[in-house]
Formats: structure tokens, sequence, C-alpha cells
């Protein structure tokens, strides 16, 4: 046959492809399928015994001949028992392959129910060795049901134990807290508690994992920012509509007991001098009236040793009664709830220990696992803590806190209530009335209800209707904690409650207690004097809701559960603060000791972002052009370099022949608790040759000076002689805004090398386009005496000044163009208003040119030119390393203003230095400069802001 005429094997009709060797020769050439041949044909094989053997001579053997057969008839029962079990299948090689296991064999409890009797069965027979339960290791659900075993047993012997010392009239609440330690985190579910070795879940993680992105902190599981955008809607939930909660049970809460004179004393010790006076003198603070908001101090360490602000409630005293005979004995013993941020509570709890040490009758008790708390902003957050927070008995009448938070129905601001107010009481289990839902109110409801809110603003009857908050007791926590009904009886009780309406309270309902205090962002900067009050915003207040430890997860379910309130994280609540140009701790604090290990934390992150990024695509910091031939970045790139600002400021001093302290006090030592040791970043010497060059960056180092407390709870060493220090912005105010009077107690009493150190926080704000970054380094416009010895300093000066005298002139310009434009406006619109009617002029497609420009409106004024833009031609650098004053720690766009802003800290010594030079002379003093020039870390190009005074 041709090649042509070959049959193609693809097509149908052509001959299959054979391979050698049929099926069954495959098979038998298969050892496997052999031996399983070879066992079914024995199995089936039946042995036989001849009949000659019982004949002999002709004659039957019956002895031999029944043997024969009865050796037959047990050939066959055996053959027939192994035909039968020869091809059978095990009980665990009937089932899919899927589902077998590799100890099947030896476990009968993996097969299937269906065949666990014929598997025993099968094991029994053949004597298979089985798993001993007390030999074998437990499985991690063996080890579940063995540990819940043990627990239920615990319970049941502290259940019989309680029950014991109730019979001899004893109360399980005799066991007393602990005084002065430490309290432990509380216990977990077995299945988590490996994932809280080294931190703590709030109540609400488990619910906050599933829908956010979680960081570990301060030795908490805290929630970093919502998974989905929430930029800008967290901005139209706090300002426009609806409202934003937080947990922030991760607050660290101290409960201080003790005679009253004694707290008043420790206060005195802690805080400042002013602020003292508030809270120790006989005001509404003392007498439980209203709360305080303010910053601590170490002991005796006003103003230059800060620790964190605070919030302080003094629990009310109690009113005399006749069934209280004790009360001449207890109404000298007074309580001080206080709560700070948890990157400051070890240190705030050390030096109250160290004060109360001073003070016999003071104990502190730590209730951070006991007390949790909520942070409620917006518009409608009034209204969802309405819904959610219900009294747990009808209040008596409407001047009592609970008549009074009904009354609250119409308040969208919180801030419009009086400064420090509280209320507390005991609300119902929030579960009860769950989802939580207000009625509508008509109209007449609505006005009745706003002018009772009018009327509740102006007189506030919780000043004298308040009762000692329960929430200070143990006792109420505890049982309010013990009373907490399941899930399911909740929902059992709804269950048999008429539709539509609510379960009947029953007299074993909880009464939870909770305190409810106004957090009002101020409107002004606190002043001694308040001539020099600085206006700072008008933002909406927030509710901060404080409750017992094990209700914070029911009364979070029902508030989210509000219409149109959104969850938030760290990142969100930076957000609000930084919108209503308010520092956050301990971000924007680089002057505290929170502040500068945050600020290190962050600084390790950026290096090790910065190591992982490809040679070619990261910033060299060496490199970095600032302008006029100079090169390099300022300090360290990663972080504020506070260490390399305050040794330049030092450096400065010593070169000033003229310069005269303000006072030669010696400054006191620190608290030797937190003193700092060791060759790092704190130890930098303030000489000349310390300070490394513009162009040479020193190794990243700020990661390994900030150190923390370590698993035990014990100090270490932070402070070091070059560590800055915040000046309270109540002292700094009266500087600017009367710059005539001398300079006010105490900085009048601090030496030069103590004010070398100190800052103070600022708010910076373009005067054109642009965004502060993080990190971005803020300059000072070169000082008169420099420019006159410097020609480069002279020529960046004037070329600063232009484009501040082109952007002045451009905006009052531009304002003129504007109002020019709408008188315009106003007289055709008054030409046009008095005619009867104002005939359209059509334009014909077929006019010329000049009938077109005949037809079009007077021309509106021209802009004016803008100033110079970064990038032209023109525009100046920005100064030198001896302008530097300070560093932006908050910086981003700004959706309440519309423009960029950021929060920063300047140099007190480098802003006020010519100030206080001319003071010290006897001239006449003049306002501080507040123009700047900004510059981004890494970037060349700097931009004029202004700073103001938070």
């Amino acid at each position: 046959m041709s090649p042509q005429n070959t049959p193609n094997p693809r097509k149908r009709g052509a001959p299959a492809k054979t391979t050698p060797g049929t099926s069954s020769q495959r098979q038998a050439n298969n050892p496997v399928h052999g031996r399983k041949r070879l066992k079914i044909q024995d199995a089936r094989a039946i042995a036989v015994q001849s009949i000659e053997a019982g004949l002999k001579g002709g004659q039957l053997n019956i002895n031999s001949f029944v043997k024969s057969r009865e050796f037959e008839i047990r050939a066959l029962e055996d053959a027939i028992s192994n035909s039968r079990h020869a091809n059978k299948k095990r009980a665990f090689q009937s089932v899919p392959r899927s589902m077998r296991r590799r100890t099947a064999s030896h476990n009968v409890k993996r097969v299937p129910k269906r065949l666990r009797a014929r598997h025993a069965k099968e094991m029994a027979d053949e004597n298979t060795p089985t798993v001993t339960s007390r030999r074998r290791k437990l499985t991690p659900h063996m080890r579940l049901r063995f540990e819940t075993a043990k627990r239920l047993h615990a319970l049941s012997q502290k259940k019989a134990k309680r029950d014991e010392g109730r019979e001899k009239g004893k109360s399980f609440h005799d066991e007393g807290p602990l005084e002065n330690a430490l309290s432990a985190p509380p216990a977990t579910k077995t299945k988590f508690r490996k994932r809280q070795k080294e931190k703590t879940w709030l109540p609400t993680h488990v619910w906050h994992a599933k829908r956010a992105h979680m960081v570990n902190r301060w030795r908490y599981a805290i929630t970093e920012s919502p998974t989905e955008k929430s930029y800008r809607p967290t901005h139209r939930s706090c300002t426009l509509r609806g409202a934003v909660a937080w947990d922030h049970s991760y607050y660290g809460i101290i409960l201080v007991k003790g005679k009253e004179k004694e707290l008043a004393g420790m206060l005195q010790e802690i805080l400042g001098t002013e602020d003292a006076e508030l809270t120790a003198a006989k005001g509404a603070i003392r007498k439980g009236r209203r709360s305080w908001r303010g910053w601590v101090f170490e002991k005796g360490g006003y103003p230059t040793k800060p620790i964190a602000p605070i919030l302080l409630l003094w629990c009310r005293p109690s009113i005399k009664t006749a069934s209280e005979p004790e009360y001449e004995k207890k109404k000298s013993h007074r309580s001080i709830l206080i709560r700070v941020h948890p990157s400051a509570f070890f240190q705030l709890w050390m030096t109250i220990l160290l004060v109360s040490k001073s003070y016999p009758s003071i104990t502190s008790e730590d209730l951070r696992f006991e007390l949790g708390s909520l942070e409620v902003t917006g518009p409608a957050a009034t209204n969802a803590l309405l819904a959610c927070l219900q009294p747990r008995e009808k209040p008596a009448s409407s001047d009592t806190p609970e008549g009074v938070w009904e009354s609250l129905r119409s308040l969208t601001n919180p801030s419009s209530l009086p400064p420090g107010a509280f209320l507390a009481f005991n609300i119902m289990d929030p579960r009860i009335a769950f989802p939580p839902r207000l009625p509508r109110l008509s109209e007449q409801e609505h006005e009745e209800s706003t002018n009772k809110l009018f009327s509740v603003l102006s007189t506030w009857p919780p000043d004298w209707t308040q009762s000692p908050p329960a929430l200070f007791s143990r006792e109420a926590r505890l049982a309010s904690a013990h009373a907490q009904d399941s899930q399911k009886k909740i929902n059992q009780r709804k269950l048999e409650a008429m539709p539509g309406q609510l379960p009947e309270a029953l007299s074993t309902d909880p009464y939870i207690p909770i305190i409810l205090l106004i957090n009002r962002e101020p409107s002004v900067v606190p002043s001694h004097n308040k001539k020099f009050s600085v206006s700072t915003s008008n933002a909406i207040g927030s509710w901060t809701v404080i409750l017992p430890w094990k209700w914070v997860l029911p009364v979070w379910y029902s508030l989210v559960n509000f219409p149109g309130v959104r969850f938030g994280g760290i990142r969100e609540s930076n957000q609000i603060q930084y919108e209503n140009a308010v520092g956050s701790f301990p971000d924007d604090f680089p002057g505290t000791r929170a502040g500068l290990e945050e600020e290190g934390r962050k600084a390790a992150v950026r290096e090790q972002i910065w190591e992982k990024r490809p040679k070619q695509k990261r910033t060299t910091w060496e490199s970095v052009d600032l302008g006029e031939g100079r090169k390099g970045e300022l300090g360290q790139g990663a972080w504020c370099d506070w260490e390399h600002l305050i040794a330049l400021v030092a450096k400065e001093q010593k070169t000033k022949v003229a310069t005269k302290p303000v006072s030669t006090a010696p400054a006191q030592p620190h608290n030797p608790i937190f003193t700092f040791s060791g060759p790092t970043a704190g130890s930098m010497n303030l000489d000349d040759a310390s300070i490394p060059p513009a162009g040479q960056i020193p190794p990243p180092i700020i990661p390994a000076s900030i150190t923390t407390f370590n698993s035990q709870d014990t100090a270490t060493h932070f402070h070091s002689s070059s560590s800055p220090w915040t000046i309270p912005t109540s002292l700094m105010a009266p500087l600017l805004f009367s710059p005539h009077i001398p300079i006010q107690h105490p900085l009048s009493v601090l030496s030069q090398e103590i004010l070398a150190k100190s800052l103070f926080s600022v708010k910076i704000v373009y005067l054109h386009r642009g965004t502060p970054e993080p990190r971005a380094r803020i300059y000072r416009l070169p000082t008169k005496s420099h420019a006159g010895r410097d020609p480069l300093a002279r020529k960046i000066r004037e070329g600063w000044k232009d484009v501040l005298d082109s952007h002045e002139k451009y905006e009052d310009s531009k304002f003129r163009s504007r109002k020019k434009n709408a008188l315009q406006d106003m007289n055709l619109a008054e030409v046009s208003a008095g005619q009867k009617s104002v005939p359209q002029k059509r334009m014909d497609p077929g006019a010329s040119r000049c009938h077109r420009v005949a037809l079009l409106p007077p021309l509106r004024a021209e802009l004016p030119k803008p100033p110079l833009q970064p990038g032209m031609e023109g525009y100046p650098a920005v100064p030198g390393e001896e302008d530097l004053i300070g560093f932006v720690s908050s910086g981003n766009f700004n959706l309440k203003e519309g423009r960029g802003m950021g929060i920063a800290s300047l140099a007190f010594s480098r802003v006020f230095g010519e100030w206080m030079a001319d003071a010290g002379t006897g001239e006449q003093k003049g306002a501080v400069g507040r123009v700047c020039v900004v510059r981004d870390v890494g970037k060349s190009v700097g931009r004029l802001a202004r700073w103001e005074l938070i």
C-alpha cells in the first residue's frame, strides 16, 4: 500500500491501535492479581480422601470410613468459610476512600456508625490490638473536654464553698480588692488562651476581628481601622449625620481612696499649680458635681515632667441618714477615679504609689479589667445612647439624673452641656430592648422636647440631685456581673412576651451602674487670665460611657445596631482629633515619655520599610538637595529627630556671648525611677563635636534607646539629658497675646538649659496649596542678626519676604476683585429688576464677530497675578540648619477646613530666642512672628505656612 492510501488513524473506521497482549494476559502478568487469584482458588479447593482406605479385603472398616467422611465434612465447612471470607473487605475498606483513616483498623469510632459493630467483631475475631485511652496522647478535642470537666469540677467546689459561707453569714464579696497591686487579666476561654499570652483581648475583640484590622499595642489587641474605606465616612458621621463609636476599654482606670485632705495633698503634688486649685478647692469638682480633664505630672515635676492627660472624678459624698451610724467615721474618706491612656498607665501608677507613701490612708486599686469604657461622638450620638442605655427604674422626677437623661432627646452636640457635667445611674439589660429604637416624635412633642432641653441646659439639676455613683462600689459592680442572664434566657423571655412589647421587668434583673461623661472639646485654650484665651475649634463633643467590664459587649451590640452608627479604631480617633486641631496622645506629644516611645515604634517600622525597598527606589538621606549647594537631610529621616534639634539649640546658646538666663536656679534632679543610662541616643553630648554635619546621617539609634516596661511591670530607664518636654498651653498663651508683660511663673524660674529642651504644640496651616506630611521639617525665617552676618541667609530671607508680600497682595487684590464683581452683579440685578421685562438677546449664527462681541456681557475684573509657586524660577530655597525650629507629627488633608493642615511641636528657644533677648536688654518686646517654612522630609521644596497655638 502506498503512503497516500494509508488510513488516518484519527478518522472513524480506522483500525484501533493494538497493544501487545490481551487483558487476561496483562492480569496474569500482574503479581498482585496473581496472588489474589491463588488465594481464592485455595479457599475454594476441598480436600477429600480415597474410599479405599476404609475397605480391607472387601470388608468395610467402619472406623476408617467414618473418619474419612468426618475429614471431608470438615474440609467442606472450612472451604465454605474460607470462600466466604476470601473475597470479603474489611469494615474500614467498605467506606469511600475519602473517609478512610490511617488508624481506622485500630479505632472503632473512626468508621461510620453502621459499620462499627461489624468492625468491632472483626477486631475481636482477629485479636487486633486497640488503643487504650489512658495511654494515648490527648487530642485537641479530648484536651478541651478534659479541661472543661476540670473547670466544672472547680466551679462546683467553689459554689459549695460559697454556699457554706452563706450559711455562716458571709458573702462572696468579702474577698477584698487588691490594694496597691496590679490586677491580672480576666480568665479566658480555653480555645483562645494561647492567643492571649502576650496580649489581652477586649470584650468586643471577636466582633472587631471580623470587621477591622487589629494591632497589638500597649498589651492589648486593639482595632486599628475598619477594613472598609472610612476616612470620608468618618468625617461625615462626626460632623453631618450619624455617629462613630469606639471601644476604649483598654484605657486604664485607677481608683484612689483615702482621707479627703490627704487626697487633696496628693493631687497638689502631681498636678499643676492652677489645676490643683481647681481640683482641691471647695468647688464643684471636689464636691463631685463636675469631672475634670487636664495634665498630670511626676512628683514635683510641674511643668518639666508631664505624664499624660487624665480624666479625674471625685466620688460625691453620701448624705447623712439615721440608718448610717458610721457616717461620722466615713465622711472624711473619699474616692477619686482617674482614667488615663494605656501608654502612660504604668508611669502614672508608679507616680501615685510613690506619692502615696507620704499619706498613710491612701490606697490605690487597679480597675483595668473591672471597668470598661465606650466613646461615642457625632450628631446622633446622644440618640443612640438614649436608645441603648435605658434607666432601670422610671425616674421619680424630671430633675433626677434618669429624668435629665431622658430629656436630652433633641441634643445633637454634647458640647452644649456644662463643662465637666456627668450623669450616674443604673440601666437595664440592653438585650431586652434589642434592637434599640426611639419612638418618633410629632411636631408638638419635638417642640416640647426642645423647650425642656433648653431648661435643662440653663439649670442642670443633677448638680444637687445626683447621688454617689454606684460604679465606685465594688459590691455593685460584682452584683451586676453575677446577675447577668444568658442570651438563651433573654430570648425565652422575649418569646413569652406579647408581640410588639418588651418583656416585663423582673426583680432579679441586674442593676448595671454606669457613668456618662461629656468630653467637651475646648473652644478656647485655657489660661490663667481669660484675656489670653485662644479660640481653637467649635467641634462636636463626645460621650464617654464607663461601665462594668462584662457589660461592655451587650451594650456594644446594642449600640452598633442603632441606625447611622459606625465604629472606628485608632486611626479614626486620631483623625477626629486632628480635624478639631487637638493633638492626639501620645502621637502629638513628643515631650512626654509615651510620646517618645510611640515615635520610636514608628521609626522602627519606617526603617524596616525603607530597608526592604530597592536602593534605586528609596530615598537616600545623604543626597537630599536643600538648595544653594547644600545636601543631606537634617537629622534622622525616619523620625522626628528631637535630639538633633536640642543639640543644635544647645550649640547656639553656647556660641552666644551676651546671653543672660532668666534665672540661675539649678534644674531639679529627675526622678531616679525613670533615670537613663547607657550609650544610646539619649546620652548625646551637647558639645560642638557631637552634632553631625548636615551631610552626614548618624546610624538609626532611636529604636534602641526607646524602652518600655517589661513583662513584670517594673520601671526601666528612660529619660536622658536631651529628652524634650512640652510646655502647657496655658503658659504659652500670655507670651503670644501680651508680649509686654513679664514672663509668668514657673517659666520665669527655669534656666536656659531647661528651656532649651522645651517644646510647645501648634497647628500648621499652609498659605498656599499643599499638605504637610509627618516628619516634615519646620524652619523660621532667618533672623535679622544672622542675615546681617551671612549673605546666603540674607538672600533666603529676602526671597521668602518677597513671596510673603506677593501672597498678601494677591489675596488682597483677589478679595477686591471678588468684591468688585459682586457689586457689578448687584448693579446688573438692580437694573434688571427695574425693567418690566428684560428682552433676551439671541445671537444670530451668521452675525459678524463685532456683532457677537457687542452682545456679550460686560467684562469682569481680571484676577491678579498669582505669587511664585514651588518649581518656578526665582523660588527661594529653604533656610539653613540654624533656623530649624520643629517637626510635624501629624499631617494630612483636613476635610473640616478644606485644606492641608498639620499638628507640630516647636522649640521654645528657637521661636522666642530674640524676643527673650530683647526682654533681657530692657528693649521693647514685639510680637512673635508666626510665619514659617515647611519642607517635607526627603524633599527639597519648602512652602510658606503660619502656625497657631493649640
